[in-house]
């Protein structure tokens, strides 16, 4: 994106009709709430327009609606982090957004901001749980067809789906923790109709692993020279990257895979 020589103007639509209409007006415009992970790509500087959704009232909020758990996309990660609904309800995701950054970074950084980010750590969970994502045209959409976007639209909530799970994991391998990019993040579900496995790192976007999901699905020990292949194939290749995958899920197969609860 063009980087802008000067201070970048600043757009503050009173909701998401008037945030679609500046979308419309301004072609190269990009969106920002907490912009925590925006500015990493902001190598040259900021964009020349951007239009802050932060405070969309249609972005805020957690409700129940239609047996789903609705999140608004402008929520603060330290406020899903220990909201008793997102505990309750989702703690797969509280699991997640407490393996971001560090304090002060999860009380700006926003979910939809991780989101659009693509390589974010809520991503996996948000992956294996089946999340729909809602826009602001209105439509609801599966999140893990959205991501394969070329560019996302305007993001105001997601919808996580309550379902009964056999268990569910997340793992976040870094060298420092929460406090450095991750080498390699991953979520996994089960219930009684599926296995759901999903992994991102930085410099690598968010997905479904499906070709682990397919050795797995069946209930047995595969081979170790399988799941390495098999994670291999996830990961595009990237071989350290898949050693690791491979040996996470390795553990998960020789201990069985701790329920994710109340975030530490």
């Amino acid at each position: 994106m063009p980087a802008s020589t000067t201070d970048p103007q600043l757009l503050r639509p009173r909701n998401a009709k008037e945030a679609t209409v500046f979308l419309a007006d301004h072609r190269d415009a990009v969106l920002i709430a907490g912009g925590t992970a925006l500015q990493l790509a902001w190598t040259d500087g900021p964009p020349a327009t951007l239009i802050a959704v932060d405070a969309l009232p249609e972005a805020q909020g957690l409700r129940m609606e239609d047996g789903m758990l609705r999140i608004g996309a402008a929520m603060q990660l330290e406020t899903l982090r220990t909201n008793a609904l997102v505990q309750e309800q989702a703690p797969l995701l509280a699991r997640a957004c407490g393996e971001i950054g560090a304090l002060g970074v999860r009380n700006i950084a926003t979910l939809g901001g991780n989101i659009a980010w693509r390589m974010g750590d809520t991503l996996p969970a948000l992956l294996v749980s089946g999340a729909e994502a809602e826009l602001a045209d209105g439509r609801r959409l599966p999140l893990a067809g959205l991501l394969k976007a070329g560019s996302l639209p305007l993001l105001l909530a997601i919808h996580w789906p309550m379902q009964a799970t056999d268990f569910c994991f997340f793992e976040k391998l870094s060298h420092r923790a929460s406090f450095s990019p991750s080498r390699l993040t991953i979520a996994g579900m089960r219930n009684a109709d599926s296995l759901r496995l999903a992994a991102s790192a930085a410099g690598l976007p968010a997905r479904r692993l499906l070709h682990c999901e397919t050795l797995l699905q069946a209930g047995t020990s595969p081979a170790s020279a399988a799941l390495s292949a098999a994670a291999l194939a996830d990961l595009d290749g990237d071989a350290a990257r898949g050693r690791l995958l491979a040996r996470v899920l390795q553990g998960v197969l020789e201990t069985g895979a701790p329920h994710a609860g109340a975030p530490r």
